[in-house]
């Protein structure tokens, strides 16, 4: 039965600490056939690391530095209020220009030396809410072909993956996965049609959630050099991507 809403579910591990050496599944107590329902899967460890710890608590003082000195400070334990410990309402500056300010003021974004602007929420409401009036984006059958593939490959790296570190079996759900991901990318840019970006953007959150590591990148001079000899039938300009990089892993799992 399809769900009719965006379901979002948060498990801790059944023995108070995550066993690495154990599965998902293992570790909170759920079945794959469960949990290869949900798009995408992520594990947070609490890692002691300084510079993580830093902009955690720089975060959470932030949060708690903006918020109305006035309000209840037992608000946040009621669920009918907005956590603002989380999502900070600006409350002092709700009177001026709600719902027209783009960025908030007292917040930005560093990663990877790069300094961003945060979006505000109410913003950002607006705009998912225009995004899901517009029409759904059409996908062609290049953009099938090539889901396809990667579908494939995913596949293949799973079956010669340690078992263990994989969060749930690749099956047919992880190919609509990868769909639902590129058209609501696709959408958020108010496209008309999905591409092989959105697709690709797609398997990197993907692979990212059932690996839980980056999605390797090849050379692309060395994909251009290797096309003509790796190319698969259906001549998809991802195959010889997809074909280096489940035979780079064939040899290192043979290597193992």
């Amino acid at each position: 039965m399809n769900a009719r809403c965006s379901v979002i579910a948060a498990a801790n591990p059944i023995y108070s600490e995550y066993a690495r050496d154990q599965s998902v599944g293992k570790n909170i107590g759920l079945p794959d056939s469960l949990l290869s329902r949900f798009d995408l899967l992520f594990i947070m460890l609490d890692e002691k690391e300084a510079r993580a710890d830093r902009k955690i608590a720089e975060r959470v003082i932030t949060n708690h530095r903006f918020h109305d000195p006035n309000a209840d400070s037992m608000a946040h334990f009621n669920f009918a209020n907005d956590d603002y410990v989380v999502e900070p309402e600006m409350r002092g500056d709700k009177d001026q220009g709600k719902g027209t300010t783009m960025f908030e003021k007292h917040m930005k974004k560093t990663t990877h030396n790069v300094t961003r602007n945060v979006i505000t929420r109410d913003f950002l409401k607006k705009f998912l809410s225009f995004v899901k009036s517009q029409k759904a984006p059409e996908i062609d059958q290049q953009c099938i072909d090539y889901a396809a593939q990667l579908y494939a490959f995913i596949r293949q790296k799973a079956a010669f993956a340690d078992q263990n570190k994989i969060s749930c079996p690749v099956t047919v759900r992880t190919l609509e996965t990868v769909i639902r991901l590129a058209t609501a990318h696709s959408k958020i840019r108010l496209s008309k049609a999905v591409t092989t970006n959105d697709i690709d953007i797609a398997l990197s959150m993907v692979h990212l959630s059932i690996f839980g590591e980056p999605l390797d990148k090849q050379d692309e001079e060395e994909e251009e050099d290797d096309a003509q000899d790796l190319a698969m039938d259906t001549g998809s300009k991802v195959t010889p991507k997809v074909r280096m990089e489940v035979e780079k892993k064939k040899v290192k799992f043979n290597k193992d």
